[in-house]
């Protein structure tokens, strides 16, 4: 599975973009919208990583798993 560094660091990005997220909509300042939208990126780009080297891992365990109903054994 992903390791706990990755999503840990993942989950803080999250966080922060949070932040900025509500600093932006409380003032209206123009460098926060800009960092809120570098940010968003960034946890798009983060996130679909994330989610294809959890799909890739299991997918592995269930090449690894006999079918029981294959015919070959």
């Amino acid at each position: 599975m992903a390791d706990s560094e990755e999503i840990k660091t993942f989950v803080e990005k999250v966080i922060e973009m949070r932040r900025v997220q509500k600093d932006f909509f409380r003032t209206r300042n123009y460098a926060s919208m800009q960092l809120s939208k570098k940010l968003e990126s960034d946890i798009d780009d983060r996130a679909k990583k994330l989610l294809a080297k959890i799909n890739c891992e299991l997918d592995a365990k269930e090449a690894a798993q006999p079918d029981l109903f294959s015919e070959v054994q």
